[in-house]
């Protein structure tokens, strides 16, 4: 659970100062905080897509491994 909040905790925290600041600096008030917010909330779920990606990849991994213990196993048995 702290990994999901740091992943979408520090974009937000960065995009609301970002926000401001380009609010500030080219008077576009509302337009900049809400521009930083989207790339905030895509890059936490472009992160958050990648780290269960590789989970993913490597759950399959291990289930494929213990198929092929698990296989092995059985054609000693019967053997």
């Amino acid at each position: 659970m702290f990994m999901i909040l740091v992943i979408f905790g520090i974009p937000a925290i960065l995009a609301y100062f970002v926000g401001a600041w380009l609010d500030t600096t080219y008077s576009i008030r509302p337009m900049g905080s809400v521009a930083a917010i989207v790339v905030a909330a895509i890059v936490s779920w472009t992160i958050l897509i990648r780290i269960y990606l590789k989970l993913s990849r490597e759950i399959r991994k291990i289930e494929k491994e213990e198929a092929e213990l698990e296989e092995a196993e059985n054609d000693t048995h019967i053997t």
